[in-house]
């Protein structure tokens, strides 16, 4: 008559029955244990060492005169296609991280996303230079989206890493030093040295002037 399904109730209807791990309406197990730890959010990094980096320009896998000078630094895009870095790797991660592991020779000139201070060292004893940029997963979209000779815009960090890219220290690219260093590459900072220089050299010829009619 009820087809082994009793009299009415829950279970006797069609569709019916509790969820699984339904337990009448206590408190269920999930809740019933105690969490344990925490999940860090911290930002994922590709590790990348200066050595490596040295290997790769002895064997000649970067394009002539990339890292060579400040106004054509080695960005990440030169990293990738030189095969040091997988881009998909890097997409999955917040940038690269340069470490001081190995020896570098030639005078590099980069723009990476950190560094530790023993790499600034290694970079800046070779007669290099190092800016390290904020890079989310948009502007890293665009760096490796982008050709060598496309410009690019560097995404603004949030609130917590800025004092990390306002430092000296860490070369980070909004301390005002290297935001000067970067507009005296442009045109217009090129064409003020210039003046500048100019107006050395008039103020140093009229001392020696000067100089040669006090002589006696």
């Amino acid at each position: 008559k009820t087809s082994g399904r009793g009299h009415k109730g829950q279970k006797a209807r069609s569709g019916g029955g509790p969820r699984a791990l339904f337990e009448g309406g206590q408190t269920p197990l999930h809740k019933r244990l105690p969490k344990r730890g925490f999940r860090a959010h911290q930002r994922k990094l590709v590790a990348l060492n200066v050595g490596k980096i040295q290997d790769y320009i002895t064997m000649g896998r970067f394009p002539p005169g990339v890292g060579t000078s400040a106004d054509q630094p080695m960005t990440l895009r030169h990293l990738v296609d030189a095969g040091l870095i997988k881009p998909n790797q890097t997409r999955k991660r917040n940038g690269v991280k340069l470490l001081a592991d190995g020896q570098l020779t030639t005078a590099l000139h980069i723009e990476i996303g950190r560094a530790s201070a023993e790499a600034v060292e290694a970079v800046e004893a070779a007669g290099g230079s190092i800016i390290t940029y904020h890079f989310n997963q948009r502007a890293l979209r665009q760096v490796l989206g982008a050709g060598v000779a496309r410009q690019y815009r560097h995404a603004r960090p949030p609130v917590k890493y800025q004092p990390f890219y306002t430092n000296w220290n860490k070369r980070g690219y909004l301390h005002p030093a290297l935001q000067m260093r970067k507009w005296l590459l442009t045109e217009q900072g090129k064409e003020l040295q210039e003046e500048f220089e100019s107006i050395r050299k008039q103020r140093e010829d009229n001392g020696k002037v000067e100089e040669d009619e006090k002589t006696p």
